[in-house]
């Protein structure tokens, strides 16, 4: 089994896979988890096995301030995305 991502506009630039091997593949969408409670459960899933007493409130605090900057910060770039002058 194999899993693989396609992280939207990081694909820039980025050449397609080869029809016969994306043939063989089901893509599936899902939605970027926004509610505290699913972060919550994914990290928590994810380092389980990492420590005893994964620091998953921390994480997801990390996330969500990570991710509150990024979409300033994007609101403060031209369209173009290039940064201002």
């Amino acid at each position: 089994m194999c899993f693989s991502d396609a992280a939207g506009r990081a694909r820039a630039g980025k050449r397609e896979l080869p029809a016969p091997l994306r043939n063989r593949m089901t893509e599936v969408w899902v939605a970027e988890p926004a509610v505290r409670e699913d972060l919550r459960a994914l990290v928590a899933a994810y380092l389980a096995s990492a420590a005893p007493a994964p620091p998953v409130d921390a994480v997801v605090d990390f996330y969500l301030a990570a991710r509150a900057e990024a979409v300033r910060m994007r609101a403060w770039l031209p369209c173009s995305g290039a940064p201002a002058r």
